[in-house]
């Protein structure tokens, strides 16, 4: 990841999800309204992770190689 996109990552603030009845949906939303309707049935049920404990890991920048080096 790139030291700009590093920035923009790091200054973000968790929000919540709005209400999925008070979404408009598409076609192509399907998958990730499935993968949210099951996500509300398990933090439901106790199943949840709290995410405020969790400490950002920090991303290592590793060196860039050039492509000749890569092709054997």
């Amino acid at each position: 990841m790139g030291h700009e996109d590093t920035v923009v990552v790091e200054t973000l603030a968790a929000q919540a999800m709005p209400r999925i009845s008070e979404e408009l949906h598409v076609a192509a939303d399907a998958l990730a309204l499935s993968f949210r309707k099951l996500q509300q049935k398990y933090l439901a049920k106790g199943w949840g992770l709290e995410t405020s404990n969790f400490e950002p890991t920090p991303v290592k920048e590793q060196p860039s190689q050039p492509l000749t080096s890569l092709v054997k």
